[in-house]
């Protein structure tokens, strides 16, 4: 009985497990993070897609959606063929347009660390009080004559509660691909 009363009080301290680590395959990227949720979601990965930015630079583009009862999530990953202007001013500029164009209330802006790299995100409501997450950040940049480039770009979109849109954040992953000089 004294064994049954321990085992009962460290389930308890415990608590629920209630996070569930996502392994996906997303073009040449492998993206882990955690989903902070017990209710159902699936998983599929699209991509790659080409196009051009407005500054003329060629682009694939791979595209991750989390869709399940509470919400939605995608998970989007560009690589353009040249550098580009990164780093929070151009994060910044990112998600505000993706904020103002959604028309949601109240937007707010925060600089947090996302996946070990300085980002954006922001948030705001809709007037039926469901909320929205943007965030964006470059992965693996460098400084070029005074000025922040990077050849990839990852931006996030959440509809789903912000307990479980922060764990993902928090928890988010991309492993870049191996280039020939890595493999030296």
């Amino acid at each position: 009985m004294r064994i049954f009363k321990v085992l009962i009080s460290l389930l308890v301290l415990m608590g629920p497990a209630v996070g569930s680590l996502e392994e996906v395959r997303l073009g040449p990227y492998n993206i882990s993070f955690e989903m902070n949720t017990t209710s159902e979601y699936t998983i599929s990965a699209e991509g790659p897609t080409a196009g051009m930015s407005p500054d003329g630079a060629g682009f694939q583009r791979y595209n991750l959606t989390v869709d399940g009862d509470e919400g939605f999530a995608f998970v989007v990953l560009t690589e353009y063929d040249l550098p580009m202007k990164a780093g929070i001013g151009a994060d910044l500029e990112i998600v505000s347009n993706v904020l103002k164009s959604a028309a949601c209330e109240d937007p707010k802006l925060y600089q947090p660390l996302i996946d070990g790299e300085s980002g954006v995100l922001g948030s705001c409501r809709y007037p039926s009080g469901n909320l929205l997450v943007v965030a964006s950040y470059s992965h693996e940049g460098e400084t070029e004559d005074g000025e922040y480039l990077s050849r990839t770009n990852c931006r996030v979109l959440s509809s789903f509660p912000w307990e479980i849109t922060r764990d993902m954040l928090y928890t988010l992953h991309v492993e870049m691909p191996q280039t020939p000089s890595d493999a030296e």
